[in-house]
Order: C-alpha cells, then structure tokens, then sequence
C-alpha cells in the first residue's frame, strides 16, 4: 500500500508539471487574407447563411468567403467593375446591390446581381454626364428601394425595386463636406429601426472631429444635423464613417480617421442626437477600416489600407500597401464591453 501511495503522489507531481496546452480563446481576432496586390477591400456584407462579400476597391472585383476560404465571386474588371464600394443585401428578392466607381470620367453606377446564380440583372448608370459623381454606400428599405451616397456630391440616389434610373432622393447643403478643398463629403448611410430616417454621415479624411451624422426623413426627405454627444475625446476624434449599419439599438460605424477605428452612436427616440462611444478593445489589429459587419456573435471588419492610394494626409499615399490584404473578425461581446 505504501508503494501505491508513493506511486500515486509520483503521477501527481508528473501531471502538475506537465505544460499548459493553450486553447483556443474565441476572444481572440481571427485575421483572413486576401489575395491580389491591388484589391484594396473595401466593403463587407453578409448574407443569412453567413457567407461574406468582399469589395476590391483598387481592383474592382467581388470576393466570396465561405468558412474562411476565400473565392471569386466576379473577376476584377468584369461586369464593368472598376472600384467597387459599398453593398447592400436583398434577401426578399434574392439580390446583391455594389456601388462602383470609375476615377476615369468620374462616373457611378449601380450593379445588381442574382445572389445565387451570379448573374447581373441591372446596370444603372448616375444620370448626371455633366459633374463628378461618386456612388458609395448603399442602404435598402422594407420595399426594396435603395439609397446610395455619393461621395463627391451633396446627393443621395435612390432607386425602386424595379430596378429603374437612379434619381435623386435628397440634395442638400448640409450633405457636403464644409471645406470646399476637400472633395470627399457624403459616406455611410443606413436607415433607422423604425423605417422613418436616412442616417448620413458626412466625412473628412483629413481633420478629425469634422465628421457628422445627419437625419434625413425618407417621407419629406428633410435633411438636420444630428448632435453628438459623449466623451470630448471621441467626438473630437470622430471624422465621420464609412460603413455603418444598425444592430440592436446601436449604429455601428467604421471611424475613417484613426485613432478610435470602431465607435457605436447611441441615439434618443428621435434620432436627433446621438451618444459616440469608441470601442477599442482591438484597436491594434485595425489597418485604415472602411467596413464591418456582424455575424454569428463577431464583427467583420475590413482593413482596407486606403490610405495609401487616397490621401489621409498622413504621408502614405503612393507607398506600397502592407501584404496580404486581410479582413479580420473580432468578439461582438468583447468590443462592446459586455459579459
């Protein structure tokens, strides 16, 4: 009995001494790569399977990642895709909406495409030949009417569900960007839970703190600046967003200047003020950000690393961009600070 007791207390010892096998921790980023020099991602979306759609902004293609593999879903070039933006999902009707742009001439159109068989239903091109016009950021309403930003005018596009001309919905002032040196105004849009408001944001990639929100009412198309509300250092941060998007009573934005990547608006019944809030948690794993998305408990974030073809004024531009491009995911519950 002795020697068993002196053998048990010897396996003891050994199993105690043995090395920690570290487990995986779903709080860590979970970082995907995608391929070609000069994709440039910009936009991210899911579908309710789950599957992402990735825009190549400095390639013009449409990527497709399906559990962590990364496939085409258009070639770059194809379609006429030249740099392709934001997207939008219509589940109803089985649609993929991509804003495209092309530096040459300036001009927009919106795609439309058969989510299953990839096959392009509509080419809407913006009806202005005479100004520059930049389709951007796409947001769709319960009937199937989208809303597109343009980014180098004071105008939200909109278009119905029969896949008609885009027209305008909304021109404004308070839709451009107050410095007349800078071209780049109108980005993120996304419509409010309620159905009754077009949230805006009016950017400037080069002074932080010149971004805003602005609420636009989809039945008089009413334009009035949102206030901002929070902490000092967040909204003299804040230089308006790119992607955004509503998710459980919070607007989630992508900051496009650093150093607060991701920040949340919290907004009053009216939608007339809103509380920011910068969620940096991960703020190491972010890479000039220019969309996200949620899904299965994570946040989808691309790292677009735009700066280096579009000028931040941070000395980047014209420099190689950091290989491979990546999109990478982070623990909804941790960025938000929640158990």
């Amino acid at each position: 009995m002795k020697h068993l007791q002196t053998l048990l207390i010897a396996l003891l010892i050994m199993i105690i001494a043995l090395p920690v096998v570290a487990q995986d921790d779903d709080s860590d980023p979970v970082f995907v790569d995608i391929p070609g020099e000069a994709t440039f991602p910009e936009g991210i979306i899911a579908d309710e399977d789950g599957t992402l759609y990735i825009t190549g902004f400095g390639n013009g293609s449409i990527l497709q990642v399906v559990d962590g593999e990364v496939s085409e879903f258009k070639a770059s070039g194809e379609d006429g895709l030249s740099s392709a933006v934001g997207m939008v999902i219509d589940e109803e009707r089985g649609r993929l909406w991509v804003a495209n742009f092309a530096f040459e001439g300036f001009t927009s159109n919106a795609l439309v495409y058969d989510l299953e068989t990839g096959d392009l239903l509509a080419d809407i091109p913006d009806p202005d030949e005479e100004a520059p016009h930049f389709f951007n950021e796409v947001a769709i309403d319960d009937d199937g009417r989208v809303y597109i930003s343009d980014t180098m005018a004071p105008i939200i596009w909109t278009i119905d569900e029969e896949l008609g001309e885009a027209e305008i919905f909304v021109q404004d002032d308070l839709l451009a960007n107050p410095d007349p040196e800078r071209p780049f105004g109108l980005n993120g849009l996304a419509i409010t839970a309620d159905g009754n408001y077009l949230i805006a944001s009016v950017m400037d990639r080069i002074n932080q703190g010149d971004g805003r929100l602005v609420r636009i009412d989809l039945d008089t198309a009413e334009v009035t600046d949102v206030e901002l509300t929070g902490d000092d250092d967040v909204i003299a941060s804040f230089g308006g967003s790119d992607g955004m998007f509503f998710e459980d009573g919070l607007l989630f934005m992508v900051n496009v200047t650093p150093p607060s990547a991701i920040i949340t608006a919290e907004f009053n019944d009216d939608y007339s003020s809103a509380e920011l809030v910068a969620r940096d948690a991960f703020e190491d794993v972010y890479d000039r950000p220019t969309a996200s998305e949620i899904f299965d408990g994570r946040l989808w974030t691309v790292n677009s690393q735009l700066d280096h073809i579009i000028d931040d004024g941070n000395g980047d531009v014209n420099t190689p961009p950091e290989l491979p491009f990546q999109i990478v995911s982070v623990d909804l519950d941790t960025l938000l600070d929640e158990e």
